[in-house]
């Protein structure tokens, strides 16, 4: 079974953060976590057009974090 296959019929949990290599890139599948609250990290690719949605104001507690904005890649 090719690693595709499998990554088409996990089963996702929204207590988890997802962490996925470049050659998983799935923009369809990626909206659809956005949807349904699951969250995720990837590298993006180089020819990524990206759209900030909305952002975020962080607390002087999450200043070490620069921006937190939610984003729609295509």
């Amino acid at each position: 079974m090719h690693d595709k296959e499998i990554f088409d019929n996990l089963i996702w949990n929204f207590n988890y953060i997802y962490v996925f290599d470049i050659a998983y890139i799935s923009y369809k599948k990626f909206n659809k976590f956005i949807e349904d609250d699951i969250y995720f990290v990837t590298r993006a690719k180089s020819d990524t057009q990206i759209k900030v949605t909305k952002s975020i104001s962080l607390t002087d507690r999450e200043s070490n974090i620069l921006k937190e904005p939610d984003e729609i890649y295509s």
